[in-house]
């Protein structure tokens, strides 16, 4: 006869189940961590041979490390040469590139023009780090082109000089010389008409000029592209009557600012009145 189970057996009986499934399960767990531990190991173990082998045909094939020894100093080499603008020139020195130093042209400005002569240039600096480093820190180089002896000419060539770096320094140019035309200046009148500068909307302005006309001197074929000169007048911060100096400047036919001009900016004084629009 089967016996029926009450409410306290069959919850003891689930118990018991429940423990016994989870005793079943640690077991299986178990062997099947095991049995990954030993292939886990098998194969690393594997590996590490395989490492040390091939560790053992590099260290003792005299050829191939000298090979990858090679090539390791190449990429070395051009990694150092090609960072930047320091660069290896041999095993004591090094080079700095430095970019637009200007030129400073030594001549009689107000006698003669000079023309191709380059405004800035660009040097490398080559030496210890050490004495690049005080070139750079003292910020004195200074690139000279000397034409205190030149006459009028064209296509003479002079050589740049510099001056401002370190002791044991050498520098080098990407163009070391050029050929430059000189011109004796020659003088010429031209009217001059005032220009107002930031002028105001709610002011009135009355320019008289001490004189209406100045004499300029420059190259002949400088003075003769010469076609409109002014002279600027700054009232920005103005709100009454003065008197200044006005700066002046010329212009071509193209509207282009003509520069290498001689003019005595002092000879013109400009009276301006100023009175508020009502």
């Amino acid at each position: 006869m089967m016996r029926k189970y009450n409410e306290e057996e069959l919850n003891d009986k689930r118990q018991r189940e429940r423990i016994e499934n989870a005793k079943k399960v640690a077991i299986k767990s178990q062997e099947i961590l095991d049995s990954n531990y030993e292939r886990i190991s098998s194969k690393l173990s594997r590996i590490v041979k395989k490492i040390n082998s091939r560790l053992d045909f590099f260290l003792t094939n005299q050829t191939l490390a000298k090979i990858v020894a090679l090539v390791l100093a190449i990429i070395l080499y051009v990694g150092i040469t090609f960072s930047g603008d320091i660069n290896v020139s041999n095993q004591n020195n090094v080079g700095k590139n430095i970019y637009g130093i200007k030129v400073e042209a030594l001549y009689d400005k107000n006698k003669y023009q000079i023309e191709n002569l380059p405004s800035t240039v660009d040097l490398s600096l080559i030496g210890t780090l050490d004495q690049i480093r005080k070139t750079e820190i003292a910020n004195k180089t200074m690139v000279i082109a000397d034409l205190t002896a030149y006459k009028p000419g064209l296509h003479q060539k002079v050589d740049l000089l510099y001056s401002g770096v370190a002791k044991d320094v050498d520098v080098k140019y990407s163009q070391p010389s050029y050929e430059v035309d000189i011109y004796e200046k020659q003088e010429k009148e031209y009217k001059v008409l005032p220009q107002l500068v930031k002028s105001n909307d709610n002011y009135e302005y009355n320019l008289k000029l001490s004189q209406d006309v100045i004499k300029i001197r420059a190259a002949q074929h400088t003075l003769d592209s010469i076609v409109n000169v002014y002279i600027l007048v700054d009232v920005s911060d103005h709100e009454h009557d003065f008197i200044q100096n006005g700066k002046i400047i010329a212009f071509d036919s193209d509207g282009n600012l003509i520069n290498n001009l001689t003019l005595d900016q002092g000879l013109i004084k400009i009276d301006v009145k100023i009175n508020k629009i009502k």
